[in-house]
């Protein structure tokens, strides 16, 4: 009876004269499901795919007929089946559902609620193709994000990601260290390195060393803890610069074998990933060399639905290797640069006192071994009631 169904039956009435050659013609050439006569015309019910066969039997022997009934899905999909407008009408609507399924309807920017700070992320958006209207796929999320890292100077870091047509970027303010803040907790102040105490200036807390005492590291230099003659204690936030002159060795080191990575152009290369696999869309062919690589991939949605279907793009960064052999005059300059840039960036708040740089080759390169007398701050914050 489900097969019935499925394949789909008629029943076809014939009126005539010769009804046993019909039968015999028809059972001999059709599959009949049954047979009966009323009056007379004769019933036959038969399977969907005889039915043209038996109407032609039927005319060969001069029978006049026509299907009374007809059953099941074959026929329901018959009616479908020339209706051309609905099929294209039903492509035309999943295309429309994928396409709109995937064009950016809103941008969300979490982490800040500076509306001044979101108003120059999302002019950075839209200069680099992140928009609201625009087609997801075609966005590049991993250029944008580095624009966005580089030209916006009140975010630490930045990220772009998509939930269906929802464009999410998340980002982490730069925020001021809070002095009013951290000005009222009660607090020490301690040496963070030996050394012999040269200049001392406090606004807050009690000086606990002398000029020219020798300290250790961890020693109390002002004490945030002061006992009044009246028997009350009072705590306060230690403030003051204390200075030290104290010994610091450096070694620097140049070989004589130099290698030096460079940057190139950079490209974007994309691809259709279908599951874990990337396919080179046509008309783009894959850059040969040396790249330095980041991909980003973004996934089509169907109602909300996250497709394992998307666009996977790269961006390819040029890279190539310089190699170069020193000879020891030039290795002994490439030192004493690096030292003078060591000098500039990280003892530009200390003062040196003197200096004594001690050469030293070896078969690899050469080794510069300074030792400074340097004069700077060694006072560090320390919370009186810090767990």
């Amino acid at each position: 009876m489900i097969g019935q169904q499925i394949v789909g039956f008629a029943v076809i009435k014939m009126v005539g004269f010769n009804e046993y050659e019909l039968i015999e013609d028809i059972r001999s050439n059709c599959k009949v499901i049954c047979l009966n006569k009323e009056k007379d015309a004769l019933y036959i019910k038969i399977y969907s795919y005889n039915i043209q066969k038996a109407l032609s039997i039927s005319q060969k022997h001069g029978f006049v007929a026509e299907v009374v009934h007809e059953t099941g899905i074959y026929f329901i999909l018959r009616r479908f089946i020339k209706r051309y407008g609905l099929y294209i009408g039903t492509l035309l609507s999943v295309i429309l559902i994928m396409y709109f399924s995937n064009i950016a309807m809103r941008i969300e920017i979490t982490g800040t609620n500076n509306e001044a700070v979101k108003a120059e992320i999302l002019d950075i958006l839209k200069q680099e193709g992140v928009s609201t209207g625009k087609y997801i796929p075609s966005m590049n999320f991993v250029k944008a994000n580095i624009r966005l890292s580089s030209l916006c100077d009140d975010i630490a870091w930045s990220s772009i990601a998509h939930t269906g047509s929802v464009i999410k970027v998340e980002v982490t303010e730069i925020t001021p260290k809070d002095d009013n803040e951290s000005r009222r907790i009660p607090s020490n102040i301690i040496a963070k390195r030996d050394g012999v105490i040269v200049k001392a200036e406090v606004l807050a807390g009690q000086l606990e060393v002398l000029l020219g005492d020798a300290v250790a590291k961890g020693d109390m230099l002002v004490n945030g803890v002061i006992e009044r003659r009246n028997g009350v204690t009072y705590y306060y936030h230690s403030l003051g610069k204390i200075m030290a002159e104290y010994d610091e060795t450096v070694q620097i080191v140049k070989n004589y074998k130099a290698t030096s990575k460079n940057y190139g152009k950079t490209h974007y290369v994309h691809a259709l990933r279908i599951f874990e696999a990337d396919f080179q869309l046509p008309g783009l062919k894959s850059k040969a060399g040396n790249f330095d690589v980041e991909t980003d991939t973004a996934y089509l949605y169907f109602f909300g639905i996250k497709l394992p279907i998307g666009i996977t793009t790269q961006k390819l960064t040029e890279l190539s290797y310089d190699e170069e052999i020193l000879s020891t005059e030039d290795a002994f300059f490439e030192a004493y640069r690096l030292l003078d840039n060591y000098e500039k960036n990280i003892l530009s708040d200390e003062e040196i006192v003197s200096r004594n740089i001690e050469e030293v080759m070896t078969e690899n390169g050469v080794t510069l071994f300074v030792n400074y007398k340097l004069i700077g701050e060694i006072g560090v914050q320390q919370e009186i009631f810090a767990k």
